[in-house]
């Protein structure tokens, strides 16, 4: 299960997150549909940073995977 094996991270992934300061804008930039999975990405604007944020959801609407990439 993808949560299970994120969840030793999570204190580090936080951490992360909290060092690009306050998020400005969430937006839906974009929607993959797949047969089995659904993909969707996002950009996240931080004070200093953009990035897109793509989120995999299985065919139980479940995140099955994460990837992110600077702008």
């Amino acid at each position: 299960d993808y949560w299970r094996s994120l969840k030793p991270w999570l204190p580090e992934i936080a951490e992360f997150y909290r060092r690009l300061g306050e998020r400005r804008s969430l937006t839906l930039v974009g929607r993959e549909q797949q047969e089995e999975s659904t993909t969707l990405t996002y950009r996240v604007v931080y004070p200093n940073l953009s990035r897109l944020v793509m989120l995999r959801f299985d065919a139980q609407e479940r995140i099955s995977s994460r990837y992110a990439v600077d702008e």
